[in-house]
């Protein structure tokens, strides 16, 4: 399905995650123009799952498509229905 003309849809990025410290960078999570996320692993569960996707909205939308007050909280409204559902991370 092709998105309505004048709107970006979402892009195709080639998404990597890795996992580590950003306590310097004074953030919780990161996303880079090549399509690569870090996360700070430290966080609680539900707050990593809520970072996680905050930080792969920014990946699949152009940056100018939404500020991040909307990131946030398109990222929080997401994070509390999938917890709320039951879905939580598991370390293999």
């Amino acid at each position: 399905m092709k998105p309505p003309r004048g709107k970006p849809g979402p892009r195709k990025v080639n998404i990597r995650i890795k996992r580590r410290k950003l306590g310097r960078h004074r953030a919780l999570g990161l996303a880079h123009p090549d399509g690569l996320i870090e996360i700070d692993p430290r966080q609680p569960p539900k707050e990593y799952m809520d970072t996680l996707i905050h930080e792969l909205l920014h990946q699949v939308r152009a940056s100018s498509y939404w500020d991040e007050e909307a990131t946030t909280k398109v990222a929080n409204s997401l994070s509390h229905h999938l917890w709320e559902q039951g879905y939580r991370r598991m370390d293999s």
